[in-house]
């Protein structure tokens, strides 16, 4: 904040008059004054939206300590590691590895690494930690604990079958919903440079990381319009809508669901706007869903934790709202167990998440206090 500061009042005057012409051929380009102003206080809702709790070492190791069986879900990148530019250098530190590995040796404990990474990426990174539970692309395969030993066999996938595709099939060629979804990629990533597109087995994802910040952000934004514009076109059946999880609470009296906005355009697919990413999958999965399949089967768990960073993210942290009473608190009354879900990043950051802390160094230093 303090070397922006510096910057804004130190700058030359023609480059200050270059960055003043350059954002208002932008606005008249592309907001019309109503426009302009519904995003003038959408920052000021965002700036006025009550923080999220800070969750602290005492009241984390606590709760961790009454419990007799825990469940732990943990994202990967934002969240474990650092969000880096190339997605490839996200290796787990040291630190990490040695924390993932003392958890899970824990007989208290079943952790999991929910990410929307591949098999084989979360196998590299952190596969070979044993008794770690690993969910790859966003809960369409599973390797349980037990199951680790197993190697890549040991994967089980969670999805439709005609929705999972083998990682050396073209992607030009398949037919459904990826056919219609590599052609809008295609087409945005000739046209932003330093753009690319991820072939998963069961989604795909256009990156815009290394593109130039501006032309990013404003291709993105066009190519999830004609995402919306392509899926849409000559199907009655489709039925656009936002993405909730479940509550019995008024929607009035919940936090912002804002950062996790899910559009669905079929029973089959959603599209998901990440972190300088765009991604299509299909519906029938989720991290969230897996995440409760989870639950439900270690109904003995009485001490849940979820950590992540992302919009992905949200959707755990909304169907553990069912097992924290609705409220997204750790104690709630109600609730038969102690539930403690926790955002990575700004506290201001409207989130489902009962707690945050501001980094992945801040989540280790807390998982690392009770070991």
């Amino acid at each position: 904040m303090v070397e922006a500061l510096k910057t804004a009042l130190e700058i030359a005057d023609e480059d200050k008059k270059a960055i003043s012409q350059r954002q208002l051929d932008y606005l008249r380009e592309n907001l019309d004054c109503r426009r302009w102003a519904d995003l003038v206080f959408k920052d000021l809702a965002k700036a006025t939206t009550p923080s999220t709790p800070l969750l602290s070492i005492n009241t984390f190791t606590s709760s961790y300590s009454k419990a007799n069986r825990r469940l732990i879900f943990l994202d990967y990148d934002g969240t474990l590691t650092p969000i880096v530019a190339n997605p490839e250098d996200a290796v787990p530190s040291e630190k990490c590895l040695k924390i993932l590995s003392l958890l899970a040796k824990d007989p208290k404990n079943i952790v999991y690494v929910i990410s929307g990474r591949s098999q084989d990426n979360l196998s590299d990174f952190v596969g070979h930690v044993d008794r770690l539970g690993l969910s790859a692309e966003h809960g369409c395969f599973l390797r349980t604990p037990s199951m680790g030993e197993q190697g890549a066999e040991g994967w089980i996938g969670q999805g439709a079958s005609e929705d999972v595709m083998d990682k050396d099939d073209d992607i030009r060629s398949h037919e459904t919903w990826r056919q219609k979804a590599i052609q809008v990629f295609l087409e945005f990533t000739e046209r932003t440079p330093g753009s690319h597109i991820e072939q998963k087995a069961s989604s795909l994802t256009w990156h815009y990381r290394l593109a130039d910040p501006d032309l990013g952000v404003y291709q993105a934004a066009d190519c999830h319009a004609r995402l919306l514009s392509v899926f849409s076109e000559g199907d009655n059946r489709l039925d656009a809508h936002v993405e909730s999880p479940k509550s019995s609470k008024p929607a009035e009296s919940q936090k912002s669901s804002e950062p996790h906005k899910t559009t669905t355009l079929t029973p089959q697919v959603n599209i998901l706007k990440g972190k300088k990413n765009i991604e299509v999958r299909p519906s029938a999965t989720s991290k969230g869903k897996i995440v409760r399949k989870i639950v439900e089967k270690h109904a003995d768990a009485d001490f849940i934790f979820c950590a992540g960073d992302d919009t992905t993210d949200e959707d755990m942290f909304g169907e553990l709202l069912i097992d924290s009473g609705d409220q997204g608190s750790s104690d709630h009354p109600d609730s038969k167990r102690t539930v403690m879900t926790c955002a990575i990043g700004s506290g201001k950051r409207p989130t489902r998440a009962s707690f945050h802390v501001n980094n992945p160094e801040q989540l280790l230093s807390l998982l690392q206090s009770v070991l």
